[in-house]
């Protein structure tokens, strides 16, 4: 069975005309609109092309709109016509990222299909040119696969000593604070090293998020062949103390120690608890949180301590 995701659209009564704009900021606002406008028709007669396809093929599916992307899935790992379960994600990146963090069964398959072209579309295979062909592949079991390794967070609980574990993200996971303005300070371990730093928080990333918003921290680019790797890369550091086996020295310097680096994240397939690998980092603010592939976030407590493993990979469709 495919299960399609597509994303929202305008109103009818947004996407009416607007009135004459007055000065130069408006009439660059009204043409935003109307991009914004030109973009939604364009989604909306793309879904309806979509779903027309899906029936001339004679295949079953569901639809859901991106707010019941959660809701259990009334697939099944046989999947249609021997194939594994789809996952065809109609919108954007940010809409495949949605769907991709709701796919926890390690046989189905994600398959991202740009709407319109104004969506920048890194993630989506497919779009309205080629989606017949990309059906077609998938129905006979002649498609090809490309496998994505994801990152998590374990989260131990300073107050009870629990553990947690995020959603796994396709790109990174991002620690700071609570406040987006706001400095978050926090504890590193890692390499018989301790530092304390006060930054605007650390990117942690996949080789295929390394690419993407860590990058504008300066992310270093992993290699695809080796999914074990994660990247890490603190944004804007203020300062740090070193800790100097009696105390922690007492003068906030800019040095670079523990601002990036890389290391090999261990595998989690199980969901056992798993020895902490690489860098530690121990939240030291009173408002702090994870944020999983920009869009869900977890709050973190004073004393939480985070260390990263291997989430279930991702398959997705090889782009033609």
């Amino acid at each position: 069975m495919i299960t399609l995701i597509h994303k929202y659209v305008m109103s009818e009564e947004a996407m009416a005309a607007d009135h004459q704009a007055p000065d130069a900021v408006a009439q660059m606002y009204w043409a935003h609109r109307q991009r914004a406008r030109a973009a939604s028709h364009s989604h909306r007669d793309g879904y309806v092309q979509l779903l027309a396809r899906l029936d001339q093929k004679g295949v079953s599916y569901e639809c859901r709109s991106l707010d019941r992307v959660a809701e259990p899935s009334e697939q099944t790992s046989s999947g249609q016509h021997d194939q594994p379960p789809l996952w065809i994600s109609f919108g954007g990146d940010g809409t495949f990222l949605r769907v991709a963090a709701a796919i926890h069964d390690p046989e189905a398959m994600v398959l991202g299909m740009k709407s319109t072209p104004c969506s920048v579309g890194a993630l989506c295979a497919a779009h309205s040119e080629n989606i017949d062909q990309m059906l077609t592949h998938y129905l006979q079991g002649t498609f090809r696969r490309h496998v994505i390794s994801r990152l998590s967070g374990r989260i131990i609980s300073m107050h009870d000593g629990s553990v947690r574990q995020t959603p796994p993200a396709v790109n990174d996971l991002l620690f700071t604070h609570a406040q987006a303005g706001s400095a978050v300070r926090y504890m590193w371990l890692w390499n018989e090293q301790a530092h304390k730093h006060i930054s605007s928080g650390v990117w942690f990333y996949t080789a295929l998020g390394a690419s993407a918003a860590a990058a504008a921290a300066g992310a270093a680019t992993l290699p695809a062949a080796a999914p074990e790797l994660t990247g890490f890369v603190v944004r804007e550091l203020y300062g740090s103390l070193a800790w100097t086996g009696g105390g922690w020295s007492e003068t906030l310097t800019r040095g670079t120690e523990l601002q990036q680096g890389v290391f090999a994240a261990p595998e989690d397939g199980s969901g056992a608890l798993v020895p902490e690998v690489g860098p530690v980092l121990v939240n030291l603010s009173h408002q702090a949180q994870l944020v999983i592939d920009g869009r869900h976030s977890i709050p973190l407590s004073q004393g939480d301590r985070v260390s990263f493993v291997r989430g279930h990979p991702l398959t997705m469709f090889e782009r033609p």
